[in-house]
Order: structure tokens, then C-alpha cells, then sequence
């Protein structure tokens, strides 16, 4: 089983561009992966970044 990590990031356009980041990598990594997002305006940004 994974372990829930946490990471302490600077501001909130930093924590976007971080989401993206990962995002897109997870994508490259596994195209078929079932992912579930948060919606709203929480997310927004580091969504953006990717599509």
C-alpha cells in the first residue's frame, strides 16, 4: 500500500504548477489510469496547465 506523503509548497500558484507536473507525468507514465478530480475553483489552476 502507497504512503500519503505531504509537501509544504511556497503559494498557491506554486502548488498549481506542482499539480500539473504530476499530473501530466502520471499520464505519460500509465494513458489508461483512472484518475478522479477535485472540481470547483480550488483546482482550477493546476488544470488549467494541463488541458
Amino acid at each position: 500500500m502507497s504512503r500519503i506523503t505531504f509537501q509544504e509548497l511556497s503559494d498557491y500558484r506554486a502548488l498549481s504548477e506542482d499539480v500539473s507536473e504530476r499530473l501530466l507525468a502520471l499520464i505519460q507514465r500509465k494513458p489508461n489510469a483512472v484518475i478522479c478530480l477535485a472540481t470547483g475553483a480550488t483546482p482550477a489552476a493546476g488544470l488549467s496547465n494541463v488541458c
